[in-house]
């Protein structure tokens, strides 16, 4: 029941330790010829060996899921992933790029994302519907992510049910669709406890397991069709507060009791909701919703090329050693890094295939040598300057001084990071330590990282760098003005120990025991909506 999974292969190992892959006598990997085209839409690219109207219809239905589901969540992406879509004529060549064993199942697609880029891999396009389905699924698992959005697991996979069912219908978008496989599991099994549901984890053998996947998957998306769409008479305001808190775990306090939370929303508990639910599967009635549709631009302008071999083999050896972590796709990849003028692109894919293995320095060196050849890929100047930062800010050390060289190559990669993807929040923060290690903090770029501060995530973090980096520069009063607001945020334990370090230092006095907050009431989330305590932007500013 369960037609697709992300499949992400973090696998360890060497290279070689799989079998070759199939291909013509004349060329090393499958599916190579002069009949691929490259189209290119706002948000995509695709690498198609189908037919060119099929090809652009999939591009314009991606984008119009994406220009849906950002626009109706309101979220903004804030760690860009390039996204390669990959569409074969024949099923065994989709079948010798695709993870081990998938051969043997009825999957006819998946995504895989990658530090450096995310792809989407499809067999021939027998039913459209279910080819949607597939790829729409996965695809919001991927806007959740570069949106830095980390809801539970039953609203993620629920919330890509339902939208991987919208279609365009005379002039609007129809979204929950009911998907007929999952009302016959709903139908047929027990459904689950409220309170298992909505604790399920990414390792939880319910959501790992063949035996529970299956009405896991059924009943997230039916709870959320069913406050969403059906007549249930269930308080608007109740279903949307509930749904703020649950969508954005990171937002509740300590302490914070959902299943209290749960009845005050919707004046009932657990059990009763389950038994409204069982009637509401059973009733055989499913409305779904109309919306406008999002305006994108028509399949009829994306760009179109057709694909030289010479780039065709670069391509599908990038997927094979993504995917299936091919000896020859890595030999085909290392041999045309050595030529002169490689392509950017060919190290990016390295870099990440030493992730893969669990080897950073490598990593590294390959981002490295995609920079000097030019690369504009906004994730690889990000993971490059986060692996950097991450090395030199593990440890929270009051008097470390980052050395000059590091210092101006962080300040270069962060801040190009920043000019390519503003609204991202990583890079703003490792900036902020940047400046608070560095012997002359730049007040420029102390600022940039204040203006974003309202929507970064590591607030107490960022905080207690603003202290550190106040302190180099002298402004003593202004950094004890800061660590005054520095309770007022979420606790984190590595923040409130180096604040404490902060704070014993500027009163000469010996540091103490860092201890938790206490648990808060419900009454606390109640009074905020959901709202965790942040800062608009710190209260003391810089010259």
């Amino acid at each position: 029941m369960i037609p697709f999974r992300c499949f992400r292969i973090w696998l360890t190992g060497a290279l070689a330790a799989v079998p070759a892959l199939a291909a013509t006598p004349s060329e090393p990997l499958a599916a190579i010829d002069d009949n691929w085209r490259h189209i290119r839409s706002p948000n995509f690219e695709l690498y198609t060996h189908a037919r060119e109207y099929e090809s652009r219809t999939l591009l314009h239905d991606l984008e119009l899921l994406r220009a849906l589901f950002l626009g109706r969540f309101k979220l903004k992406e804030r760690a860009k992933l390039d996204v390669t879509v990959y569409l074969f004529r024949h099923l065994k060549d989709f079948h010798a790029y695709a993870p081990r064993g998938m051969e043997q199942s009825d999957t006819k697609g998946f995504y895989q994302a990658s530090p450096d880029r995310a792809i989407i891999n499809l067999a021939p396009i027998e039913d459209w519907d279910g080819a949607q389905r597939l790829v729409f699924h996965e695809y919001v698992h991927h806007l959740f992510r570069i949106t830095e959005q980390e809801p539970p697991v039953w609203f993620n996979e629920g919330m890509a049910e339902l939208f991987s069912a919208i279609r365009e219908e005379r002039g609007q978008l129809e979204i929950g669709q009911p998907h007929i496989g999952r009302i016959a599991t709903l139908q047929t099994e027990k459904l689950l406890p409220l309170e298992t549901l909505f604790s399920v984890a990414h390792d939880s053998p319910i959501y790992r397991g063949k035996a529970h996947a299956g009405i896991f998957y059924a009943q997230s998306w039916a709870l959320l069709h069913y406050w969403n769409f059906g007549e249930s008479g269930l308080p608007k305001d109740g279903i949307a507060k509930f749904t703020l808190v649950v969508s954005n775990p990171q937002l509740v306090p300590p302490g914070f009791d959902l299943r209290v939370f749960f009845r005050q929303c919707f004046g009932m508990d657990y059990p009763d909701m389950v038994k409204r639910l069982e009637r509401y599967v059973s009733g055989g009635r499913y409305r779904f919703g109309k919306l406008p549709i999002p305006e994108v631009p028509k399949a009829a302008s994306y760009a179109a090329r057709p694909v030289p071999r010479e780039e065709l083999r670069l391509r599908l050896a990038e997927l094979a050693l993504r995917t299936t972590r091919s000896s020859m796709g890595a030999f085909m990849l290392v041999d045309a890094a050595a030529q002169p003028g490689a392509e950017p692109r060919i190290f990016e894919a390295l870099g990440a295939a030493a992730i893969t293995e669990q080897d950073p320095a490598k990593a590294r060196d390959r981002w490295e040598q995609a920079v000097a050849a030019g690369t504009t890929n906004i994730a690889v100047l990000r993971e490059l300057g986060l692996l950097e930062s991450r090395e030199w800010f593990q440890e929270f050390n009051h008097d470390f001084r980052l050395p000059l060289a590091s210092v101006e190559r962080l300040r270069q990669r962060l801040t190009r990071a920043i000019q390519l993807e503003p609204e991202q929040t990583a890079a703003y923060e490792m900036l902020a330590w940047v400046e608070a290690y560095a012997e002359a903090p730049l007040v420029e770029n102390l600022l940039a990282v204040q203006r974003a501060f309202p929507r970064l995530k590591a607030q107490q973090r960022v905080l207690l760098a603003f202290v550190i980096a106040r302190l180099r520069l002298g402004l003593r009063d202004q950094a004890v003005s800061m660590l005054g607001e520095f309770d007022k945020l979420e606790f984190e334990e590595w923040s409130a120990k180096g604040a404490e370090v902060v704070r014993a230092r500027l009163e000469n006095r010996a540091v103490r025991s860092v201890i938790a907050p206490t648990p808060q009431h419900v009454s606390r989330v109640n009074a905020t909506i959901g709202g965790r305590p942040r800062l608009k932007t710190p209260s003391v500013e810089l010259p």
